[in-house]
């Protein structure tokens, strides 16, 4: 499947600057690769804690949004496995680095991903990527 892309991928699937042959990842603080093979909650809450200033907890449940979906208005962050079925996740909107927030899914890649959504901002699925969603701790 090919996914819409607005800017060249690096192997991850992260969008990509190039100048004058220095290439660079570029999302601004909306991205942050979580490296262990298997987070544990407590961890990917920390991480995503830190990408959007709130407290955060995560949805128990794994997802699997239909493509061309978006996130519900109360998701703050998106915790995307790349490894998995082919598919992207992408953030938009207000607010939004360029190039813009995207992550590619697929058999062939690696890791876990965190993706800020923020306040104005939407968070659209293509393909079949499995995410897990954050949502704003209630006090």
């Amino acid at each position: 499947m090919d996914i819409p892309a607005l800017y060249p991928l690096s192997d991850s699937g992260h969008a990509l600057l190039t100048s004058q042959n220095t290439t660079i990842m570029s999302f601004g603080s909306q991205v942050k690769s979580v490296d262990p093979l298997s987070p544990s909650d407590e961890e990917l809450e920390r991480v995503a804690c830190e990408l959007v200033s709130k407290g955060v907890v995560i949805e128990k449940s794994v997802s699997h949004p239909k493509s061309f979906t978006t996130a519900d208005k109360s998701v703050c962050a998106v915790l995307v496995h790349r490894r998995g079925a082919e598919g992207a996740v992408r953030v938009t909107g207000p607010g939004t680095p360029h190039p813009i927030p995207n992550v590619i899914t697929g058999p062939s890649e690696n890791g876990w991903d965190i993706i800020a959504v923020k306040e104005g901002q939407t968070c659209m699925f293509f393909g079949n990527p499995t995410v897990r969603f954050f949502k704003v701790k209630q006090e």
